[in-house]
């Protein structure tokens, strides 16, 4: 087994605790919150941190990292290499996935997808059955391209 948990007994989450080093964290390290040992993958790398949580049907699996206070819950699955970081979220049946990174007070919801490259931050809210899936920042509902060159402009 990758971590153990402690019950609070004036919460219904279990902390868990690093039973050996991974990426994100070394032996005997406390970790965030789950409300089941199914929120947190036993096998990869994924982690969450200490003031994070994964409750409800949520998934966290492969090398995902939830940190900061973040949380993952009702039926969502963050995957891959994802981060969710900040106060951010992602609830109902959101998928996060990939590369992508989702922080600030940033809301990932409903049905939506984020993939790829992805980093959504601000207090931007995806929701419904959108799929961001391409090399793009997304703060409040601007969306840049990522590119190699931070300078490259768009003329022809």
């Amino acid at each position: 087994m990758k971590y153990a948990v402690r019950y609070d007994h004036f919460v219904k989450l279990f902390q868990i605790t690093a039973l050996e080093d991974g990426k994100y964290a070394r032996k005997g390290d406390i970790g965030g919150w789950i409300e089941t040992m199914s929120n947190l993958s036993q096998r990869g790398e994924c982690w969450i941190s200490k003031d994070a949580c994964a409750v409800g049907d949520s998934r966290v699996l492969k090398n995902a990292f939830i940190t900061g206070t973040a949380m993952v819950a009702d039926c969502a699955t963050v995957t891959g290499n994802a981060i969710l970081t900040g106060n951010s979220a992602a609830l109902d049946e959101a998928f996060v996935t990939g590369n992508a990174i989702v922080c600030g007070e940033s809301s990932i919801q409903d049905e939506a997808v984020i993939s790829g490259r992805s980093i959504i931050y601000g207090d931007t809210i995806i929701c419904y059955n959108e799929i961001v899936n391409a090399d793009v920042i997304i703060k409040e509902s601007d969306i840049t391209p990522i590119t190699k060159e931070p300078y490259t402009t768009w003329e022809d």
